[in-house]
């Protein structure tokens, strides 16, 4: 870490003489094959038989997990977050948390969960007030943790409803899972219900799609986050993003939870009063009362 502080420090700077807060986006409990820590620490990974046991695989690389049990590791995690803190990153996202709960042998006696919370505790007391949004992480043992989580899937530049295995990313399943997840909002932490998608360029989402899963977010009040190039991003896209702001800040309240994929979105309270909206995320028409809403798409009442 301390070879990297010149090069993590000069954006940190630039990001804050502007207004701005530092964010910089980590996976603490991985270490892929080709990286320094794993060459370097071996043993300091999840083991199986005596050696280290593959997490996952990725970017065309095995990935490893770190041994949160191990005291060399809690001190090299804490070493480096209280590093970024100095740096001057406020705003830090921990993705692919699932390593550190992965089964295997550890050097402590510890179930994968007591392993994870070991490393969660670790980041938490270095980060002090910093905001930790949390990602690919087992949900319930994070609480106490982040101040936000995302709670689905990834979002992708397509919609695809089809029922059966797994897809991978997909915006229709990441907006599934906000909508039926957001009783745990402002409860456990701010639900992130993965980036917007909002430029007209290089997509396969329709624009009803797009505004949509922009006024759904809004109206959940989830946290709003926008990752696309914004050289690609219109005046529509711009102005269904300052409404999505707009619609954040009240209290919740989903009906349909149990129907198939048409919602009632009620928030109350917020800046922009009462608010409810009609999101239908299946590839079909409905109707709520009289009111006739368009296959993925949403409607305000």
């Amino acid at each position: 870490m301390p070879q990297l502080i010149p090069f993590l420090f000069m954006p940190s700077a630039a990001l804050f003489s502007q207004g701005f807060i530092a964010g910089i986006w980590t996976a603490p409990f991985s270490a892929a094959e080709t990286s320094g820590l794993f060459q370097d620490h071996a043993g300091w990974m999840v083991q199986e038989a005596g050696a280290p046991e593959v997490c996952s695989r990725n970017w065309g690389k095995k990935i490893y997990a770190l041994d949160t049990t191990l005291p060399d590791v809690k001190e090299w995690l804490g070493q480096t977050f209280s590093a970024l803190r100095r740096m001057g990153f406020s705003f830090l996202k921990v993705d692919f948390l699932f390593a550190a709960a992965m089964p295997g042998e550890r050097a402590e006696r510890a179930t994968p969960i007591q392993a994870y919370r070991e490393g969660m505790k670790t980041i938490r007391q270095a980060v002090g007030d910093g905001f930790i949004l949390g990602c690919g992480a087992p949900l319930l043992p994070s609480a106490g943790f982040v101040e936000g989580m995302r709670i689905g899937e990834d979002t992708a530049p397509h919609w695809e409803t089809k029922r059966g295995a797994f897809q991978g990313p997909n915006a229709y399943y990441a907006l599934k899972n906000s909508i039926m997840r957001s009783f745990l909002h402002r409860k456990l932490w701010l639900n992130d219900p993965d980036c917007l998608l909002l430029r007209s360029q290089d997509i396969s989402l329709t624009p009803n799609e797009r505004e949509l899963y922009a006024l759904a977010a809004g109206a959940l009040d989830n946290m709003i986050i926008e990752s696309d190039d914004l050289a690609l991003v219109d005046e529509r896209g711009r102005k269904l993003l300052r409404k999505a702001i707009a619609l954040q800040g009240g209290r919740v309240n989903v009906r349909g939870l149990m129907g198939d994929d048409f919602y009632l979105i009620r928030s109350q309270g917020g800046p922009a009063g009462e608010v409810r909206l009609i999101a239908n995320l299946s590839d079909r028409s409905n109707q709520y009362n009289s009111f006739e809403v368009p296959p993925c798409s949403a409607r305000f009442l």
